[in-house]
C-alpha cells in the first residue's frame, strides 16, 4: 500500500499544486461504522474515506479495491487533504476555508479520473457542504474528519 501512496501522492500533489513530502500517511481499510463515527457520527452518510488530520492517518472503506480507478480517486482526494495539512493550511478553521479546501480535493479528484478516462463532474458533491451555525459534518471534538475546531462546515445529510 506504501508504494500505491507515494504513487498517488505525487499525483496529487501535481493536480493541486503542493510540493510532496517524503512520506505517507498511513492508510487502513475501515468498516463503514468506523468512518461515519467520524464523519457523521450517529447518522448515516455515504462517505467511503476520510484523512485524520491530526493523527496523519487516511481511513477508506473496507471492501473497496485499491485497484479500482474510483477508489483510488478517493484516496488521492484524501491526500489532497493530507497534502493541505503539511502545508499548514489546516490552521485556518473558517468555515470558507475549509470548504476551499473541499473545492481543490474534488477538483484534484476530478482531473484524476478525467485522466483515467473517467468523465467526472464533482463540483455537485459542493452542494452536500454548507457554512451554518449546526457543527456536522466537522466534529472536531470528536477528532473529526476536518479536524477543525470551531468550523461552521456541515454536510447536509438526506
Amino acid at each position: 500500500m506504501k508504494v500505491l501512496c507515494l504513487e498517488l501522492l505525487l499525483v496529487a500533489a501535481h493536480y493541486a499544486e503542493y510540493t510532496p513530502p517524503d512520506y505517507c500517511p498511513q492508510i487502513s481499510l475501515a468498516p463503514a461504522a468506523e468512518i461515519r463515527r467520524y464523519v457523521c457520527p450517529g447518522r448515516q452518510c455515504p462517505t467511503i474515506g476520510l484523512y485524520i488530520y491530526d493523527k496523519d492517518r487516511l481511513l477508506i472503506q473496507k471492501g473497496r479495491k485499491l485497484s479500482d480507478i474510483p477508489t483510488r480517486s478517493i484516496v488521492l482526494h484524501e491526500l489532497v487533504h493530507f497534502l493541505q495539512d503539511v502545508a499548514g493550511e489546516t490552521r485556518d478553521s473558517s468555515c470558507e476555508a475549509t470548504l476551499l479546501r473541499e473545492r481543490v480535493a474534488f477538483g484534484a479528484q476530478e482531473q484524476y479520473l478525467r485522466s483515467n478516462g473517467i468523465d467526472a463532474r464533482l463540483e455537485h458533491n459542493m452542494a452536500y457542504y454548507s457554512c451554518d451555525e449546526e457543527p456536522g459534518w466537522c466534529p472536531a471534538a470528536r477528532g473529526g474528519a476536518c479536524g477543525i475546531t470551531g468550523s461552521r462546515l456541515s454536510r447536509r445529510i438526506a
